[in-house]
C-alpha cells in the first residue's frame, strides 16, 4: 500500500463535497441511534418479562445483586422506542420524542419526590416486587441516581426536536454525557464497593444492568441529537465531538488510573481485614470452648469422688444422718475454691441434703449445652455455667449435683474489642429450642440486652445463622441492626453454640473512604479543566494549522516527555534541550544551547567520545545509531550517575544533519537491581529452604538451605520437577495450594512431609505464597520450608509426659482415658471381650507413716513393676490416684484373667519374700468383665472400683478371722 505525505492527505480531504461527508456523519450516528434504541427496548422487555415470570437471572448480574425494578425496565422501553422512531415521518418523530420524554420526566419525577418525601404514591407496586429478595432497601422503588438519569434522558428526548438551535444543541449534548457518566460511575460502585465505604451509597445503589442501559441511553441521544442537526451546526459538531471525545478520554484514563488503584488498595484491604477477623475468632472461640470444657470436666471431678459416693449410700439408707450430713457439708464448702459460686447435693428422691455458696436466681437467659443435656450456660448479669450431674455407682442412682461457676473471663471477652475498632463487636448465640430459625443471643456490647432474633431480616441472612450451622467463613452483610459489617462467623466447639466477631465497614473503610472523596474531586478537576482547555484550544487554533504546525507540536510533546531529549548537530554542539534534560543533568536550556556535547560527559570517558565521533564523521559508519546503551552522564554539580541513550539522526528541509539522543536517568533501575541483587544473597543465605515454581512444578530457583534440606544442588533440580519432593500420599497438594491461591487464600506454616534425595521423609512447615506478573496474574509460586523433625519430637515427647505418671513410668489418669475411650471402640466394633481392674495397695498410709513417703514412693514403683510383669504387654495399665491403679485388657477371656490375677498374687509374695523391704506389698483387685455394648468407661471404673472394696473386705475379715 502506497503512503501519501500528510499535506496530500489534507488536500484530498478538503475537497471532498460538503454534502457527502454530511450524508455519512448522519449515517453513522442514525446507526448509534438505532443500535441504542434496539438494546434498549432488549433490555427493558427481558427485566419486565424477569418479573412477570419471576426468574431472578433476567434481573440480576449476579445473585443478591440490586435487581431492576419494573418501573427502570418500563423507562428502558419507553427511551429505546423513542430513539426507534423513523426519521422518514418527522411530525410523527417530533411529537412521539416529545411525548415519551414527557413519560419518562414524569414518572421519574414521582420517583424523586417519594425519595425526598419519603412518602410512597403507590408506584413501586411493593408486593408484585416483593418476591425477590435484594439489597433494594425500597423494592420496587428506582434509585435515586437512576431517576436523575431518566429525567434527564426525558429532557434530553424532548428537547431532540427543537437540536437545531445551538442552545439545544449544547443542551442535549451535555445531558447526554450526564447520563454516560452516571451510568460509569454506578459501575465504578459496584467495583469499588462504595457501600462499604460509605453508608448513604447502599441507598443509591443502581443496579448492574441498570448502569449499562444508562452508557447505552446516553451514547443513543449523542447519536440522535447528532442526527437532528447534521447540516447546520456541522462547524458546532466538530468541534464539540473532538472536545467530548477528548473529555472522554481524559474521563476514562483518570478512572482506571485513579480509582483502579483505589480498587486494587481496597481489595488488599478487604482480604486483610478479613483474614484478621478469622483469625481473631478462632482464638475466642477456642478459648470460649475451653473455658465451658474446664467448668465442666471440674463439676464432673466432684462429681464422681468415691467418698462422696460413700456419703450418699449411707444418707439413702439412713436419712438424717447428722454426722454424714456434716461430713457433705464440708465436702461442698472445701469445693467451692474450685471457681464454683454454689453447690448442692441431693438424695436419690430429689431432696435437697446440703448446700454451699448462693445460687443466681431468674437468669435472663438459659442455654442448654450439646452434647448433652445436663449443662446450662446462663446469663444472670454475665456468664454463669450451671450443671445438673446424676450421681451413680455401679448403675445404682445415688443423687445429683447442682453447681454453678461464673465465667468473669467470658463476660469480660464480650467487651472486649481490642483490635476491632470502635464498632467491633462480638456476639454468641444459641438455636432458640422449639421455634424454626429463630436464635437467642447473648448480650453483647452494642446490645445490653438478651435478643430472640430470625435468622433472616428482610430477606437477608444473618452471619451468626452460618455460624448457627456449623459454618466457618468470612462474610460482609447486614447485620441485626441493618448495618454493614464485615463479620467472621463460627460454632463454638461442638456446644451447640455460635461466635461472630464483626466491626461496621463504615469504620475499616474510612481512611479509604476520606482519600477516595479528595481523589474523586480532584480527577473531577482535571478533567473540567482538560475539557475547557481543550475547547479554548480549538476555538483560538484552528484544527489544520495545529497539523501544519508540526514544529510546535514536536515541542510541546518533547517538553512534556519524561525522558531527556538533546538533539546536538554534526560539530557536536546543543541546539534543543527540553525541560527533562534540564530535570536530568541540571542545566537550564539558556545555559547549555550551544555548548558542546562533551559536557554532559564524564573525563575519563571524553576522549572516547571524541575518537568516535571524528570516525563517524570521516566514514559515516555510526556504532550506536538505533541502539539503547549504558552509559555514566555527568550532572552540573559534578555528580556522575548511570544514563540509559538512544540515538537516532534526522536531516532537516536543508539537509543538514543531526542526532538526537532519548535519555534516561537510571539510577533508580540500578538501585533497584542492587536491591534485588541484596534480596537474592538474603534468599541464598537465609536458614530456611526457598524455593520457586511455575504453575507446571517446574523448579525455577532453589537456595542453598533447600540443598541443605532436600539434598538435592541447584544444578541438580533447577527446571525439573518439584515432583520428586512429593511422597506418593501427597501427590495432590501442589494442586489443592494452587487452587487455594486462586481463591485468595493464605497457606501459612502447613505442616507436611517431603521426600530427600536419599527417598528419606522430613517433616517441614511450608508457607506458600503467589507469584505474580505484572498484570497482576499470577505465574508461579514461592514456598518457604523449614526443617521441624526435631520440633516434632520434641512436641511427642512432651504429649508423652502429659499422659504419663512421673514416678511410676504408667500411664495417668488423662492417659489412660484417652487411650481407653479408643479401646472401647474397637471392641465395640470388633465384638472383642474386654475386662477393667481396679488395684489398690493395702496399707499405703500405713508404709508412709511409719517409713516415709520416700519408701512409699519405692512402693508405688514396686507395685508397678509387678503390674508390668503379671499383665500382658497389649493390657492397658494406668496410676490413676496416690496408690490407686487401672487396668484394661481387651480380646482376653475368663481364664486368661484367672492366670494373670494369679500371677500377680504370686509375684506379689515372691516380692515379699525376696525384695527385702521394710514393708510387705498388698494389692486389692477388683475385675469386671465389660459390657462393650451399652457400658460407658466411668460406669466401668466405678463397678470395678466396687469389686475392689469387696476384695479389700473379704480381706480384712479373713485377716481378723486368723488374728482371732
Amino acid at each position: 500500500m502506497i503512503k501519501r505525505p500528510i499535506s496530500e492527505t489534507l488536500v484530498s480531504h478538503s475537497i471532498i463535497p460538503q454534502a457527502h461527508r454530511l450524508e455519512l456523519s448522519a449515517l453513522r450516528a442514525r446507526w448509534v441511534a438505532q443500535g441504542a434504541g434496539t438494546l434498549l427496548i432488549l433490555l427493558g422487555l427481558t427485566s419486565m418479562a424477569g418479573w412477570l415470570l419471576r426468574q431472578p437471572s433476567l434481573l440480576q448480574v449476579l445473585p443478591g445483586q440490586v435487581g431492576m425494578v419494573f418501573s427502570t425496565a418500563l423507562c428502558f422501553a419507553l427511551a429505546g422506542a423513542a430513539l426507534l422512531l423513523p426519521g422518514r415521518w418527522p411530525t410523527l418523530r417530533r411529537h412521539g420524542q416529545t411525548a415519551l420524554g414527557g413519560l419518562m420526566v414524569l414518572a421519574a419525577g414521582a420517583m424523586l419526590v417519594q425519595h425526598f418525601t419519603h412518602t410512597d404514591f403507590g408506584f413501586d407496586l411493593r408486593p408484585f416486587h416483593a418476591w425477590l429478595s435484594d439489597l433494594n432497601p425500597t423494592p420496587g422503588r428506582m434509585a435515586p441516581n437512576t431517576a436523575l438519569a431518566f429525567l434527564l434522558g426525558g429532557l434530553a428526548l424532548m428537547l431532540l426536536p427543537h437540536a437545531r438551535s445551538r442552545a439545544a444543541f449544547r443542551a442535549v449534548e451535555t445531558l447526554a454525557f450526564i447520563i454516560i457518566f452516571i451510568g460509569l460511575t454506578s459501575a465504578v460502585g459496584y467495583a469499588l464497593k462504595l457501600e462499604f465505604l460509605y453508608g448513604w451509597y447502599q441507598y443509591t445503589r443502581m443496579a448492574v444492568p441498570t448502569a449499562a442501559g444508562m452508557i447505552v441511553l446516553g451514547i443513543g441521544l449523542w447519536g440522535a441529537h447528532q442526527v437532528s442537526t447534521a447540516g447546520p451546526l456541522l462547524p458546532l459538531q466538530a468541534q464539540h465531538r473532538i472536545v467530548w471525545i477528548g473529555g472522554s478520554i481524559f474521563f476514562t484514563i483518570a478512572l482506571v488510573a485513579g480509582l483502579g488503584g483505589f480498587a486494587i488498595m481496597q481489595q488488599r484491604t478487604e482480604a486483610t481485614l478479613q483474614d484478621g477477623l478469622l483469625r481473631s475468632l478462632q482464638s475466642r472461640s477456642d478459648f470460649f470452648a475451653a473455658t465451658i470444657d474446664d467448668a465442666s470436666r471440674t463439676a464432673r471431678l466432684v462429681a464422681t469422688r468415691p467418698a462422696i459416693y460413700r456419703t450418699l449410700h449411707k444418707l439413702n439408707a439412713e436419712p438424717g444422718n447428722a454426722s454424714e450430713l456434716a461430713l457433705l457439708a464440708a465436702a461442698a464448702q472445701s469445693f467451692l475454691p474450685l471457681g464454683f459460686s454454689a453447690l448442692a447435693f441431693y438424695d436419690e428422691r430429689g431432696q435437697e441434703l446440703v448446700r454451699a455458696g448462693t445460687f443466681a436466681q431468674d437468669p435472663e437467659l438459659a442455654i442448654t449445652l450439646a452434647p448433652s443435656d445436663s449443662a446450662q450456660l446462663v446469663w444472670r448479669g454475665g456468664f454463669l455455667f450451671e450443671a445438673r450431674l446424676p450421681m451413680r455407682e455401679a448403675g445404682q442412682f445415688l443423687g445429683t449435683l447442682v453447681v454453678q461457676r461464673p465465667l468473669d473471663v467470658l463476660t469480660r471477652m464480650l467487651q472486649d474489642t481490642r483490635g476491632l475498632g470502635e464498632t467491633g463487636e462480638t456476639a454468641v448465640c444459641a438455636p432458640a429450642p422449639a421455634e424454626q430459625r429463630r436464635m437467642w443471643c447473648f448480650p453483647s456490647r452494642l446490645d445490653p440486652n438478651v435478643a430472640r432474633l430470625p435468622y433472616e431480616i428482610d430477606g437477608r441472612r444473618l452471619p451468626m445463622s452460618y455460624a448457627l450451622e456449623g459454618k466457618n467463613g468470612v462474610i460482609t452483610a447486614l447485620d441485626y441492626r441493618r448495618q454493614n459489617v464485615s463479620a467472621a462467623y463460627g460454632p463454638i466447639g461442638e456446644l451447640g453454640l455460635g461466635m461472630v466477631l464483626k466491626t461496621d465497614t463504615a469504620e475499616l473503610y474510612q481512611p479509604i473512604s476520606e482519600q477516595l472523596r479528595w481523589a474523586m474531586l480532584l480527577l473531577l478537576a482535571l478533567i473540567a479543566a482538560g475539557m475547557w482547555v481543550l475547547r479554548l484550544r480549538l476555538l483560538v487554533t484552528p484544527l489544520v494549522r495545529r497539523v501544519v504546525e508540526s514544529e510546535e507540536k514536536y515541542r510541546a510533546v518533547a517538553d512534556t516527555a519524561n525522558a531527556a531529549i538533546v538533539t546536538v548537530d554534526t560539530r557536536g554542539l546543543i541546539v534543543y534541550w527540553n525541560h527533562a534534560a534540564q530535570t536530568v543533568f541540571g542545566y537550564t536550556e539558556r545555559q547549555i544551547l550551544g555548548q558542546p556535547m562533551t559536557r554532559l560527559i564524564q573525563e575519563d570517558h571524553r576522549d572516547a567520545h571524541h575518537q568516535g565521533w571524528e570516525r563517524f564523521l570521516k566514514t559515516d559508519q555510526p556504532r550506536l545509531l538505533g541502539r539503547t546503551v549504558e552509559q555514566h552522564g555527568l550532572h552540573s554539580d559534578g555528580r556522575k550517575f548511570p544514563l540509559e541513550v538512544s540515538l537516532s539522526s534526522w536531516r532537516s528541509g536543508t539537509g543538514e544533519q543531526y542526532f538526537t539522543g532519548l535519555m534516561r536517568d537510571i539510577s533508580e533501575r540500578k538501585q533497584g537491581e542492587e536491591v534485588a541483587r541484596h534480596l537474592a544473597d538474603i534468599v541464598e543465605s537465609s536458614s530456611d529452604a526457598i524455593i520457586s515454581k511455575t504453575l507446571d512444578d517446574t523448579v525455577t530457583s532453589w537456595n542453598a538451605a533447600a540443598e541443605r534440606l532436600y539434598g538435592y544442588s541447584a544444578a541438580e533440580i533447577i527446571g525439573q520437577s518439584g515432583r520428586v519432593l512429593l511422597p506418593p500420599d501427597k501427590a495432590a497438594e501442589e494442586q489443592d495450594f494452587l487452587a487455594r491461591l486462586g481463591r485468595a487464600e493464605h497457606i501459612v506454616r502447613h505442616e507436611t512431609v517431603r521426600l530427600k534425595n536419599d527417598g528419606t521423609p522430613v517433616e517441614v512447615a511450608m508457607t506458600v505464597s503467589p507469584l505474580r506478573d505484572a498484570s497482576g496474574h499470577i505465574t508461579g509460586t514461592s514456598t518457604i520450608a523449614r526443617d521441624i523433625t526435631e520440633i516434632k519430637r520434641m512436641e511427642a515427647h512432651t504429649r508423652a509426659l502429659a499422659v504419663t505418671d512421673e514416678l511410676t513410668g504408667l500411664h495417668n489418669r488423662r492417659g489412660f482415658t484417652a487411650i481407653a475411650e479408643q479401646q472401647l471402640k474397637l471392641a465395640r466394633r470388633s465384638r472383642a471381650p474386654l475386662y477393667l481392674g481396679f488395684i489398690d495397695m493395702d496399707g499405703m498410709k500405713a508404709i508412709n507413716d511409719q517409713f516415709g513417703h520416700a519408701v512409699g514412693d519405692e512402693a508405688l514403683k514396686d507395685t508397678a513393676d509387678l503390674l508390668r510383669a503379671s499383665f500382658r504387654d497389649s493390657d492397658l495399665l494406668a496410676r490413676v490416684g496416690g496408690d490407686e491403679f487401672l487396668v484394661l485388657a481387651v480380646g482376653a477371656d475368663d481364664k486368661t484373667m484367672e492366670r494373670v490375677q494369679e500371677r500377680l498374687f504370686a509375684a506379689v509374695i515372691k516380692h515379699n519374700l525376696e525384695a527385702q523391704r521394710p514393708y510387705a506389698l498388698s494389692l486389692s483387685l477388683g475385675m469386671v468383665a465389660c459390657d462393650v455394648e451399652s457400658g460407658f468407661l466411668d460406669q466401668m471404673i466405678e463397678e470395678a472400683d466396687q469389686r475392689m472394696y469387696q476384695a479389700k473386705g473379704q480381706k480384712r475379715r479373713a485377716d481378723r478371722h486368723d488374728t482371732q
